[in-house]
């Protein structure tokens, strides 16, 4: 509204470029059309023609175009050139300002409704006498630190507090770190309730700082550690800052790709803290090591269908990924057939062994999985799961609907074709074409006849119907899987990895009738909309190639470990932007309103994000003791020099020992010189 009426600093300049350009080009005739609409306009009209007036100027950015007029018509009159950029100039401020606008009315808007929701939240709990996990640090941060009873608690605590022990310093967050100052800032004060020394003990790691959703930065360790120092030099207290290079797990290739991938300045970033360089000593002297380097997997090119083939089936080659998977699966399989010796151990590799860690949860793990156990190599399920997700739980899902409406043909075929029954197409496609009536009065009708398999379903089915209306969830399937050996039939399909989502879906069942009416409809219903997740711990014992996420990985380790989800890199899409210190966040709504602060915070923000992506890379190829093999698949667009490969390979080349086959595959080994050190028998 200030820009648009009659705010140009000459106007008359303005109309005579425009005059000028309507003699000139396409171009300049279609810029000179709307500038001089909006010119000879006011009020209203003019600021309705605002845009269409400014892109006559700007491009679509908001950046100056670098021709506004041909060169003939500027060379028409030697003003022209300052006209127009004056004009840029004004314009650029005012569409800079509307941004700014626009981002701070959206954001006011989002503060104003979210602060609705977050007190609606507060007196929730507050009626319920319920606290989350924030609360309990920030009530805790408080009790130490504001509040009138701070003296006293404190007190109380130096009277029984003498050591202080913070693991996994690294990942801790300004909020809880808070809480550790009040803690033991007695300690640095003299003396104290209790006689004796007493001990601030943390241990971490900001190279493995990678919880930066929970807040986690590796700067707060970095300046908590300063503090601490700061105090104990001041109080005359032993302080010690103990940098521990010595690598226990790894052997020596393994720690010599690490330091190699991270040697680089633009792969250091995030990763190197106080000038220190990533290096490391092997412990493990004269084990056996090997990294394998693959090169970067790709789509492979559609043939041509035959001339006369009929169009009726899609033919699509395999993805990339799908292709990687089929490579990894076989790789394994090969390692652990018996003839491959884990030197360290003293013993053939087995499925127990190996690790396979992934950025994100996608459809790799799933047909890595699926290739492995048609390798005849036994795989754990995933690490995380969405219990609703799960085929037993669908299976469970797909009976309890049948239970509650008979006439459901969809819910029966689905528990006839589960484990429960066994029903393969052949038997369901005999039962369900050309019936003319429901699914299950066809299958009463054919419960004679044979196959037998059709009376024995029938009859269960009859069983579950007439518990199903007396029976609660829990109880109806609990006796399902126990006395009905439901359990045993997963099983027998879906191996062990099944005990688990069957026992939450038990403990979910119990649950619900905990808090509601035993209801099957109810229960179903809650279950399918809870997004109910069960986590499982890898276990190193369980003798199945274990598929993780590298988060999911922290703190673990095992013999061989492949890496092969590393082409892709952070892609923020979080419409809200923070600043830096957490203090403030903008909305900018959509990309046209991207303001020059907002663009600042967000490249801040992406560049926290790159770094903790070094830094997950770095977890990741820790978690291997005797071999890794880092592998990749190539997806759409180019590959980026910040993708964990790409760091990877520029690391491994600069290493003299790292050979490069025919096949593009770089190995980096040594051979095994000493006693096996970690020899577990056979």
């Amino acid at each position: 509204a200030a820009c648009a009426p009659g705010a140009a600093e000459d106007e008359d300049a303005l109309r005579a470029l425009a005059t000028a350009m309507a003699a000139g080009g396409k171009g300049d005739k279609e810029r000179a059309a709307a500038m001089s609409a909006w010119l000879a306009a006011d009020g209203e009209e003019r600021t309705a023609r605002f845009d269409s007036y400014v892109r006559a100027f700007l491009t679509a950015d908001g950046t100056p175009r670098k021709t506004v007029a041909t060169r003939a018509v500027r060379a028409s009159a030697p003003g022209f050139d300052a006209v127009i950029a004056a004009e840029q100039a004004r314009l650029a401020r005012a569409v800079r300002d509307r941004k700014r606008a626009a981002v701070a009315a959206a954001t006011t808007a989002l503060l104003t409704l979210g602060g609705a929701v977050l007190d609606a939240y507060e007196e929730r709990k507050r009626a319920r006498g319920g606290l989350d996990f924030d609360d309990l640090v920030l009530s805790a941060r408080g009790l130490l630190a504001h509040s009138g009873a701070a003296a006293w608690v404190l007190y109380k605590l130096d009277g029984g507090v003498d050591h202080v022990l913070i693991d996994e310093a690294q990942d801790t967050n300004p909020e809880q770190w808070e809480a550790v100052r009040a803690l033991t800032e007695e300690f640095f004060a003299g003396a104290g309730a209790r006689a004796g020394p007493r001990t601030v003990f943390a241990v971490g790691d900001p190279k493995q700082s990678i919880y930066g959703f929970q807040r986690a930065d590796p700067a707060k360790f970095s300046e908590m550690k300063d503090w601490f120092a700061d105090r104990a030099r001041g109080a005359g207290l032993r302080w010690e800052d103990a940098p521990l290079e010595t690598s226990f797990r790894s052997a020596a290739p393994v720690l010599a790709a690490v330091d190699a991938a991270f040697a680089a300045e633009d792969a250091s970033s995030g990763v190197i803290f106080g000038g220190r360089a990533v290096r490391h000593e092997a412990r493990r002297a004269g084990q056996a090591g090997r990294v394998e380097f693959w090169p970067a997997v790709e789509a492979e090119a559609p043939e041509p269908p035959p001339p006369w083939k009929p169009p009726i089936e899609r033919i699509a080659p395999p993805a990339a990924l799908d292709l990687l998977a089929g490579r990894v699966a076989a790789h394994i399989a090969e390692l652990c057939d018996g003839r491959t010796m884990l030197e360290s151990r003293g013993r053939p590799a087995r499925p127990g062994d190996v690790l396979v860690l992934v950025r994100r949860r996608n459809r790799f793990g799933d047909e890595l999985a699926r290739r492995l156990k048609s390798a005849g190599v036994e795989v754990a399920g995933a690490d995380r799961l969405v219990l609703a997700e799960h085929i037993a739980v669908m299976d469970l899902v797909a009976l309890g609907r049948f239970l509650l409406l008979p006439d459901d043909d969809l819910s029966l075929a689905e528990a006839l074709k589960s484990p429960l029954f066994g029903f393969d197409d052949d038997a369901l496609f005999r039962l369900a074409r050309r019936r003319g009536t429901t699914l299950w009065a066809r299958l009463n009708a054919e419960a004679g006849a044979d196959p037998p398999r059709y009376a024995d379903a029938a009859e269960r089915l009859r069983a579950l119907l007439a518990r199903a209306d007396r029976a609660p969830p829990w109880e109806l399937y609990a006796k399902l899987l126990g006395a009905d050996e439901g359990r045993r039939r997963f099983r027998a399909r879906l191996g062990a990895e099944a005990d688990d989502p069957l026992d939450e879906f038990l403990a979910q069942a119990l649950a619900y009738e905990r808090a509601a009416a035993p209801s099957l409809q109810g229960f179903l219903h809650w279950l399918e909309t809870g997004g109910v997740e069960v986590k499982r711990d890898g276990d190193p014992g369980g003798g199945a190639v274990r598929v993780m996420t590298v988060h999911g990985a922290k703190g673990m380790e095992a013999p061989v470990v492949y890496l092969p989800d590393t082409m892709a890199t952070p892609r923020s899409r979080a419409q809200l932007v923070w600043a830096p210190d957490g203090g403030m966040v903008l909305w900018p709504i959509r990309s046209e309103y991207w303001d020059p602060l907002s663009r600042q915070w967000r490249d801040a923000a992406q560049e926290r994000e790159l770094d903790e992506h070094r830094r997950l890379l770095y977890v990741a190829m820790t978690r291997a003791e005797d071999r890794l093999v880092v592998c990749g698949w190539a997806g759409r667009g180019e590959r980026k020099p910040e993708s964990w490969h790409a760091m990877v390979e520029r690391g491994l080349a600069g290493l003299p020992g790292a050979r490069k086959g025919d096949d593009g595959v770089r190995v980096l080994q040594c051979a095994q010189t000493a006693a096996p050190d970690r020899a577990d028998g056979r």
